[in-house]
């Protein structure tokens, strides 16, 4: 048979049918090329862990959104158990280094005379038992996050040596002369107050004014008490889960217990809390009786502090907890706008 030869017409109607087929493709990849560039742009900011309503709080989060790319130290203040390390983590986990090391390190567990290995590392020989060459935190953590807590626990001898790898990344390991430098974000940490630290001597001015560069306070909870009602909800679905219980709401009485008490040991002393009450607990809730007596009890529901503005203060906290958190409804019930809610709560 001839080889089929389509004519001139048949080519041009393929031709033009062809076009706008084309033209759809590309326009469809350069769309896409546009939107992966906004995504780029856009941060997508993740604090799942960090659970929260209260403005205080919120504030915190909006400093992490500020500060999570800038290549500067950050000084983390608070008591202990307010969630230092979780703000920490958020940094890390929402900064382009969120692919690299994360490291924890709490000074005052490390014994004194192990600390200068532990951080900067040793070389063979260096000292007694040094059989290999080690690396330290700063080298483990290159490209990525170190979080040292408990800064003011230090030694002056060591801080001096802290202060180089503060200026330029750069130390030497136990035994060498050669100097390691790393790309490292450094965060630190303290429940003291730094400044009192200075004034008393105990804490290196040069090293402190390094550390505070950006400052973040974690408010204690007595402070962001709407918190308790979610975060309690939270614990007991953790513990519930982790015991096998079936453990799934708290009475109003124990709810009540919470947000009265004041919690010097902050979140981790609630977490403690709730996880007694859903160990203990008969049946799906937990009552009163199953918290810890110190919470419980009627004797330790008053604080110190019985200002008309705390006392307020503990009203609103308690109708928020009525209101299931919702601003709007609280604010209904108290027969007070939104924006008076708010700025009483800040």
């Amino acid at each position: 048979h001839a080889p089929y030869t389509p004519d001139d017409e048949l080519i041009d109607i393929l031709r033009a049918a062809c076009v706008p087929l084309s033209l759809a493709i590309e326009n469809a990849r350069i769309f896409q090329i546009e939107i992966d560039k906004a995504e780029q742009k856009v941060r997508h900011f993740d604090f799942r862990d960090i659970i929260t309503v209260s403005p205080k709080m919120n504030d915190v989060l909006e400093l992490i959104r500020k500060v999570t790319d800038i290549p500067t130290s950050i000084l983390i203040t608070g008591e202990s158990g307010t969630g230092k390390e979780l703000i920490a983590r958020a940094i890390h986990y929402n900064s382009l280094r969120q692919d690299k090391p994360f490291i924890t390190v709490n000074c005052a567990a490390i014994p004194e005379a192990l600390l200068e290995s532990e951080f900067f590392g040793h070389v063979k020989g260096a000292f007694t038992d040094a059989y290999a060459d080690r690396k330290g935190l700063f080298e483990s953590a290159d490209g990525g996050t170190i979080f040292m807590d408990e800064i003011n626990s230090m030694s002056s001898a060591l801080q001096a040596k802290l202060l180089r790898v503060f200026q330029d990344n750069t130390f030497m390991k136990v035994g060498d002369t050669a100097p390691v430098t790393v790309d490292i974000r450094i965060i630190t940490a303290t429940n003291q107050d730094l400044k009192e630290s200075v004034k008393s001597g105990s804490f290196r001015e040069d090293l402190f004014y390094r550390l505070y560069v950006f400052h973040i306070n974690v408010p204690p909870l007595r402070e962001r008490k709407e918190d308790i009602p979610i975060l309690t909800r939270a614990f007991m679905s953790r513990f519930a889960s982790k015991f096998d219980r079936k453990v799934d709401s708290i009475s109003s009485g124990a709810m009540e217990s919470l947000m009265d008490y004041d919690w010097p040991g902050n979140i981790r002393e609630l977490e403690n809390a709730v996880e007694r009450g859903v160990a203990v607990c008969e049946g799906p809730e937990i009552r009163s009786r199953d918290l810890p007596h110190e919470i419980s009890s009627v004797e330790n529901l008053m604080s110190d502090d019985m200002s008309l503005k705390r006392v307020e203060r503990a009203h609103i906290q308690k109708v928020l907890v009525l209101a299931k958190g919702n601003k709007k409804a609280a604010s209904d019930m108290l027969g007070i706008n939104a924006s008076t809610l708010w700025r009483k709560l800040k």
